[in-house]
């Protein structure tokens, strides 16, 4: 029988405790300075937009500003005629957004749940359609819908989207589905419960969680986009809050045009707020989604 020495195992314990603390401060550090990284870009662009055009020329970039003057915000909003761009904006990611949503939903079923067939194939090609470049396909994207007459159409840009990234959807969504138990299913069916009631009680419960993680990833994507809606949205009225934003900052009077830097900064700053919001707004569902995902 062994004597296990009390003051042994004490220093044993404190010791552990030790490498614990020092690993859980070192991540700390770690995701600490990737935050800071990651603030730092907003806080320059913010700083930037609340100072004067006087502060701006004698004081230090990463200097702080004085006082914060929303009104500074509300005269840039009125001065480049943010609110249609901004409805523009919210109306397509969250039509594509949808799009995406539905579309990859019903085909992570029929490849996930129903095992169908080719299924390995099948989502080879949709990761592939995805890592195309954009550049690729916006050329006849315009061709097609321009010989269509739907160029210039909202719905249109929405609709390119959605199919572009549901192809994303479809796969993580499918890797989710694919490990969904097998006995919960059997037993439902036992029970008299067909595909749609599977999909509506049962399926779309479960993962509702990382569903709502992959909206908040696509929508964001969406809202940022900016090659597609450039290339389908010629007229100014239709366009998104990120290109009215970009092209306004040449010469001509435009953001870019000597005094109106700081009105420039604002509008960077007003156009990342929404995304930003939607993240911190849905945290807590995006990792719930994320760790769903994972353990199963």
């Amino acid at each position: 029988m062994t004597i296990i020495n009390p003051a042994s195992a004490i220093s044993l314990v404190t010791e552990q405790r030790k490498r614990r603390n020092a690993k859980s401060w070192l991540v700390f550090v770690l995701v600490s300075s990737l935050v800071a990284v990651w603030i730092f870009p907003y806080y320059i662009v913010f700083s930037f937009a609340d100072k004067s055009t006087v502060a701006q020329q004698t004081t230090n970039l990463l200097s702080p500003p004085h006082s914060i003057n929303l009104g500074r915000f509300i005269y840039a909003w009125q001065y480049a005629d943010l609110t249609p761009k901004f409805l523009n904006s919210l109306y397509i990611a969250a039509i594509g957004t949808l799009l995406s949503i539905v579309i990859a939903f019903f085909a992570a079923f029929a490849f996930g749940i129903g095992r169908s067939r080719h299924r390995t194939v099948i989502l080879t090609m949709c990761m592939v359609a995805y890592a195309i470049p954009q550049e690729a396909i916006v050329f006849p994207s315009f061709k097609f819908f321009n010989w269509a007459n739907l160029y210039g159409n909202q719905l249109t840009v929405s609709l390119v989207l959605g199919i572009l990234y549901s192809a994303f959807a479809t796969y993580l969504l499918t890797t989710v589905m694919a490990d969904f138990p097998r006995e919960i299913l059997e037993s439902a069916y036992v029970d008299g419960a067909r595909s749609w009631r599977m999909l509506r009680s049962i399926i779309f419960p479960i993962i509702r969680p990382t569903i709502a993680a992959l909206s908040a990833m696509i929508f964001i994507w969406d809202w940022n986009e900016y090659m597609i809606p450039l290339i389908l949205l010629p007229d100014d009225r239709t366009q998104t809050l990120p290109i009215t934003i970009a092209s306004a900052m040449g010469g001509g009077g435009g953001f870019g045009s000597g005094e109106n830097y700081s009105v420039m900064a604002m509008a960077c700053v007003l156009g990342a707020i929404p995304s930003i919001f939607f993240f911190i707004l849905f945290q807590r569902t995006i990792t719930k989604g994320i760790s769903l995902g994972s353990s199963n």
